[in-house]
C-alpha cells in the first residue's frame, strides 16, 4: 500500500518528499523514484517559492548531480503561477527517457491523480515529506506525514 493518492499533492508539496511511481498494470513492474524540494525563490521572482525535481539515477536517468542520499539527477522546477502549475525542465533532461515520461504524466494529471487508483502506486521512503523523519507508524507512512507535520499540512489551504 502506498501512499494516500489524495494526500500525494500536500506530500510532494511539503518540501522534503522522496517517492517512488510504480504501476501495477505493467507485465515488467517499472518504477521511477523523485524527490521534490521546496526552494526560495530569487527576489525579483513573482514566486515566493517553487520545488526542484531531482530523478534518482539508474538505468534511463545519467547520474551527473551527487548528494548525500545518493545519486540524484536535477530534472527542473515546478511552480505555482496564476491558477496553474508550471514546469520548467532542466536543459540536461533526456525527453525520451522512461524517467521524464513518468514525471511528465504524473504532472499533467496532477488534479486528477485519485481517479488513476487502481494503476499508480507512489510509495514514500519512510520519512515525512514535510521534516524528513523518519516515520514509525502505519498511518504516518500511508499520509507520508508524521502526526505533528500532518497537522500542519491538513491546517493549509
Amino acid at each position: 500500500m502506498g501512499i494516500k493518492l489524495e494526500m500525494f499533492k500536500r506530500f510532494a508539496l511539503a518540501g522534503f518528499a522522496i517517492f517512488t511511481v510504480s504501476w501495477k498494470h505493467s507485465k515488467k513492474k517499472k518504477y521511477h523514484t523523485f524527490k521534490c524540494v521546496c526552494t526560495p525563490r530569487h527576489p525579483e521572482s513573482k514566486q515566493e517559492h517553487g520545488w526542484d525535481l531531482y530523478a534518482l539515477g539508474g538505468q534511463d536517468v545519467h547520474a551527473w548531480f551527487i548528494d548525500h542520499e545518493g545519486p540524484w539527477v536535477y530534472c527542473g522546477e515546478f511552480y505555482w503561477e496564476g491558477d496553474k502549475f508550471m514546469w520548467q525542465p532542466s536543459l540536461e533532461v533526456d525527453y525520451s527517457s522512461d524517467t521524464f515520461k513518468v514525471w511528465k504524466w504524473l504532472f499533467d494529471r496532477w488534479w486528477t491523480l485519485q481517479q488513476f487508483e487502481n494503476t499508480v502506486t507512489i510509495e514514500n521512503h519512510g520519512r515525512c515529506g514535510k521534516c524528513g523523519r523518519m516515520l514509525t507508524t502505519p498511518e504516518s507512512i500511508r499520509t507520508g506525514f508524521g502526526p505533528v507535520c500532518l497537522k500542519k499540512i491538513m491546517a493549509m489551504p
